[in-house]
Protein backbone atom coordinates (compact mmCIF):
# COMPACT_ATOMS: atom_id res chain seq x y z
CA UNK A 1 0.00 0.00 0.00
CA UNK A 2 1.48 3.49 -1.33
CA UNK A 3 1.39 6.15 1.42
CA UNK A 4 -1.43 7.96 -0.89
CA UNK A 5 -3.39 4.81 -0.88
CA UNK A 6 -3.55 4.88 2.65
CA UNK A 7 -4.21 8.48 3.47
CA UNK A 8 -7.27 7.65 0.92
CA UNK A 9 -8.37 4.81 2.81
CA UNK A 10 -8.02 6.61 6.12
CA UNK A 11 -10.20 9.98 5.09
CA UNK A 12 -12.54 7.27 3.22
CA UNK A 13 -13.45 5.36 6.51
CA UNK A 14 -13.64 8.84 8.55
CA UNK A 15 -16.02 10.30 6.00
CA UNK A 16 -18.04 6.99 6.22
CA UNK A 17 -17.79 6.97 9.66
CA UNK A 18 -19.64 10.82 10.33
CA UNK A 19 -21.73 9.75 7.29
CA UNK A 20 -23.43 6.94 9.26
CA UNK A 21 -23.94 9.39 11.88
CA UNK A 22 -25.58 12.01 9.38
CA UNK A 23 -22.43 14.22 9.19
CA UNK A 24 -20.31 15.09 6.04
CA UNK A 25 -16.90 16.21 6.75
CA UNK A 26 -15.25 19.12 4.31
CA UNK A 27 -11.24 19.42 5.26
CA UNK A 28 -9.17 22.58 4.22
CA UNK A 29 -6.00 24.10 5.54
CA UNK A 30 -5.55 27.53 6.80
CA UNK A 31 -2.31 28.73 8.16
CA UNK A 32 -0.55 25.46 7.55
CA UNK A 33 -2.54 23.61 9.95
CA UNK A 34 -5.99 21.29 8.55
CA UNK A 35 -9.52 21.85 9.80
CA UNK A 36 -12.06 19.39 9.58
CA UNK A 37 -15.37 21.02 9.39
CA UNK A 38 -18.85 18.90 9.88
CA UNK A 39 -22.31 19.13 8.08
CA UNK A 40 -25.50 17.60 8.39
CA UNK A 41 -26.33 15.90 5.26
CA UNK A 42 -29.42 17.54 4.71
CA UNK A 43 -28.68 21.02 4.72
CA UNK A 44 -25.31 20.63 3.03
CA UNK A 45 -24.37 23.78 4.81
CA UNK A 46 -21.15 23.84 7.91
CA UNK A 47 -23.12 23.70 10.85
CA UNK A 48 -19.90 23.15 12.82
CA UNK A 49 -16.65 24.83 11.53
CA UNK A 50 -13.21 23.97 13.02
CA UNK A 51 -14.40 20.67 14.35
CA UNK A 52 -11.18 18.74 14.08
CA UNK A 53 -7.36 19.76 13.15
CA UNK A 54 -3.92 18.54 12.70
CA UNK A 55 -0.84 18.87 10.59
CA UNK A 56 -2.37 16.90 7.86
CA UNK A 57 -5.98 16.27 6.59
CA UNK A 58 -6.09 12.80 7.75
CA UNK A 59 -4.75 14.18 11.37
CA UNK A 60 -7.72 16.61 11.05
CA UNK A 61 -10.53 13.72 10.37
CA UNK A 62 -9.52 12.03 12.99
CA UNK A 63 -9.20 14.35 15.28
CA UNK A 64 -12.64 15.38 14.53
CA UNK A 65 -14.01 11.77 14.94
CA UNK A 66 -12.16 11.70 18.55
CA UNK A 67 -14.09 14.66 19.69
CA UNK A 68 -17.52 13.71 18.42
CA UNK A 69 -16.60 10.24 20.61
CA UNK A 70 -16.03 12.31 23.14
CA UNK A 71 -19.01 14.68 22.68
CA UNK A 72 -21.98 13.11 21.57
CA UNK A 73 -21.06 9.48 22.49
CA UNK A 74 -19.35 9.89 25.90
CA UNK A 75 -16.83 7.84 24.56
Amino acid sequence: MTELTRRIAILREVDGWFGERGFGLILTEEDGEYWAHLFPKTSLIVSVPRYGRGRSQEEAAESARGRYKVEQEGR
